[in-house]
């Protein structure tokens, strides 16, 4: 029976008492409930469970905090998977998992990409306020809510401000449109095309990714102006593996915002076969003329690559795997915004080849050129989550309750421990006053008049 319900028919009066007695005098049908209790602070005692989260500083490269990141929980655990499978958690949905601060209290932004019910598989990202590069930053996932609270996500807020578009590509091409769904507040979702099916919605690197067959696959969310960077600072970041690589010459989009006539305008992160340059990738961009940085040769097909291009005003860099690979100096200007469309796994500029034969995951853009510590940060993260924390024990709320039983006279319940507090609560009006002692002192009252 939830609380609420509870307050419609019973009155309450909470009593706390130490390891003693509870006599209740001339008093009809009582229940006396003992309140949760929690080992430091707790949330919410709503939430039966809880879990530390210690993110290992060691993953953080530098010696400056990065704030607001969004970190990746991708992990397991029999007691996240639900009751009905003999786990913790009460909705099937996972949504009642909600994460806090060390502190135990201050409620975290979160999204859930995936659960799994039945084996208690999460994969949820986390916004980090202040994530330390010098000491551990330690949090809190809460689960095991029974009084049906509400979804405790909050998905748009864990993404800030910068990012133009996030992609996780968790839900089917192959559903109604539109399919791949952004998850920041401009809400940038995109329309697959080329006859996407179901089969192309394969394992990612970090849950599901698209696998584009470079003939006729893309997506699209149009022309939003969340995308319409015309700045001087971007960062551009996707996961790749590359199933073919295109001829010399010829430059299938991962990402792109260019239109097929000149000026080409903004940008476009491609995939590179020329002689001097194979199986590389590139960043390009155009103010009235091209300009680009190529990361090193000889990339593999049908392996993981987590490419970051970046263009901070000044310079434009290419990190591979978290790692700087190449950088082009001396630049200067806007991007050019242009009036086209965004797409993911295509080259408009391209008349040939412009599809990309790959699968991605985890595509973003943003206005905000990303630091060095940021993107090897996302990497160690993405790359290997079971190194970048170390998941606690679980921790229980306890609750105990007492059922008293008595029409009339005197029922005594005998309490041994340290304090405790129960709710008592009577469900007919009493005929005569009731008193409730704790050993010679009366620490409670119901009166008739209740």
């Amino acid at each position: 029976m939830r609380k609420s319900q509870l307050r419609k028919s019973f009155r309450r009066v909470i009593v706390g008492f130490l390891a003693v007695a509870m006599i209740v005098s001339a008093m009809p049908t009582l229940f006396a409930v003992k309140e949760a209790q929690a080992v430091g602070n707790w949330y919410n005692t709503n939430w039966i469970y809880r879990k530390t989260i210690t993110i290992n500083h060691t993953q953080v490269p530098g010696s400056t905090n990065l704030v607001n990141f969004p970190v990746l929980i991708n992990s397991t655990s029999p007691d996240w998977r639900t009751t009905s499978n003999g786990g913790r958690v009460v909705q099937s949905d996972g949504g009642d998992i909600l994460f806090t601060l060390g502190d135990g209290l201050t409620k975290l932004d979160h999204e859930i990409e995936s659960y799994t019910a039945s084996t208690g598989a999460l994969s949820a990202w986390v916004k980090i306020p202040s994530l330390g590069a010098t000491t551990n930053t330690t949090i809190y996932i809460y689960y095991g809510n029974s009084v049906d609270a509400a979804d405790q996500g909050n998905k748009n807020a864990v993404w800030t401000s910068d990012y133009g578009g996030v992609w996780h590509m968790a839900d089917s091409p192959a559903g109604n449109a539109p399919q791949g769904l952004d998850s920041t507040s401009n809400l940038s979702h995109s329309t697959t095309h080329g006859g996407m099916t179901s089969s192309q919605h394969v394992a990612g690197k970090i849950g599901q990714g698209y696998n584009f067959d470079g003939t006729t696959d893309y997506m699209t969310p149009g022309n939003p102006n969340s995308l319409r960077i015309s700045g001087n600072t971007m960062t551009i970041s996707t996961w790749v593996k590359v199933n073919g690589w295109p001829p010399a010459y010829v430059y299938p989009g991962i990402v792109a915002k260019t239109q097929p006539s000149n000026p080409h305008g903004g940008y476009q992160l491609i995939l590179n076969n020329e002689p001097n340059t194979p199986q590389s990738f590139t960043l390009n961009l155009e103010n009235g003329w091209w300009r680009g940085v190529t990361s090193t040769s000889g990339k593999t097909t049908g392996a993981w690559y987590y490419v970051s291009a970046v263009y901070d005003g000044s310079n434009m860099r290419m990190y591979v795997n978290g790692s700087q690979e190449a950088i082009t100096t001396g630049l200067s200007g806007n991007i050019q915004d242009i009036d086209s469309h965004f797409y993911i796994g295509r080259n408009p500029t391209q008349w040939v080849y412009p599809y990309t034969n790959a699968t991605l995951d985890e595509t973003r853009v943003s206005n905000v050129a990303k630091s060095a510590d940021w993107i090897a940060t996302v990497y160690s993260n993405q790359n290997n989550p079971a190194a970048f924390y170390t998941i606690g024990t679980q921790q229980t709320v306890t609750t105990r309750r007492a059922i008293i039983l008595e029409s009339s006279g005197v029922t005594q319940v005998t309490e041994g421990g340290t304090t405790d507090q129960y709710t008592v609560k009577l469900n007919t009006k009493p005929i005569s006053n009731v008193t409730i002692t704790a050993a010679s002192t009366a620490i409670g009252s119901v009166t008739s008049s209740l």
